[in-house]
């Protein structure tokens, strides 16, 4: 398959984990949540600042997992540990002007 998907910045950590990284979720336009460490813009000043918000396209397997995700200075990528959002959610972040619409981190 390795198609292009679009994902949304929903959340990122303001807590750095021991190397200096933040977790991030971020939520497919089909509705697959996923979440990954990556390096903090005030840790290394070469690595593009992400907000929420932000969209970042993925080349994704059959499941819509990301396959490139190195390439936006993430260090890991994994389903999201408390699954796929209610549709709800999913129309909050993908439908409306998200992050001004609210979802609070």
């Amino acid at each position: 398959m390795n198609n292009i998907r679009e994902f949304k910045v929903v959340s990122i950590s303001t807590n750095r984990g021991s190397f200096g990284h933040s977790g991030h979720i971020l939520l497919s336009e089909d509705g697959i949540a996923v979440e990954g460490d990556r390096q903090r813009n005030d840790i290394n000043p070469t690595i593009p600042n992400l907000n929420r918000g932000d969209i970042l396209k993925f080349r994704v397997d059959d499941d819509g997992m990301p396959l490139d995700w190195h390439t936006h200075h993430f260090e890991f990528m994994a389903p999201a540990r408390q699954g796929n959002p209610t549709q709800e959610v999913f129309d909050i972040v993908w439908r409306s002007d998200f992050p001004n619409n609210a979802l609070k981190a």
